[in-house]
């Protein structure tokens, strides 16, 4: 029966080491060496928070990446638009200037025309500065088809073809 009793004991003593889990820390200067014992569902525990850790941190160093490039490619297009602007705002600039120089051609040959009307006689053309009013806004709901008109432009009118079904003929065919 004592034979029983140890092969019992022995089996529970494996089963307990089987439900445990042993790390054994040795150093490397002085070679002193430390053991610590796990339970089998703190080690799970343990395995457990180690992937999701893992996971988080390559979700994390994926999230830094993409928003790395995007925030790259987002500005490559800011410098872009940048650009465009500036070079728009020289052709404004360019376009202004040529409009002033119109300008000022149009006056001086107003001028002329002017003095040569007054050299010949005739009396010079007396500018006239259009009013500040703006012009009536027709309402297109108010109007009804009734009201409506439509211009065309007139149609000839040609005479009327000559019927010669008479027999008569003029010797033609």
């Amino acid at each position: 029966m004592a034979n029983e009793d140890k092969l019992t004991n022995y089996a529970a003593n494996e089963a307990a080491d089987a439900k445990k889990y042993r790390i054994r820390l040795t150093s490397p200067k002085d070679g002193t060496e430390k053991q610590v014992e796990l339970s089998s569902g703190l080690f799970k525990f343990g395995v457990f928070s180690l992937i999701c850790g893992s996971l988080l941190l390559i979700g994390t160093g994926g999230w830094t990446i993409y928003s790395a490039l995007n925030f790259r490619l987002n500005q490559s297009a800011v410098t872009d638009m940048e650009t465009a602007s500036e070079i728009q705002q020289e052709q404004l600039l360019t376009l202004s200037k040529k409009a002033g120089k119109l300008s000022e051609q149009l006056q001086n040959l107003t001028q002329m025309e002017n003095e040569l009307r007054i050299q010949a006689g005739m009396t010079p053309i007396v500018e006239k500065k259009a009013e500040e009013t703006p012009p009536p806004v027709d309402n297109p709901s108010e109007t009804t088809p009734s009201e409506t008109t439509v211009e065309s432009a007139p149609v000839e009118q040609t005479p009327p073809p000559v019927d010669n079904s008479d027999g008569d003929h003029d010797g033609q065919g």
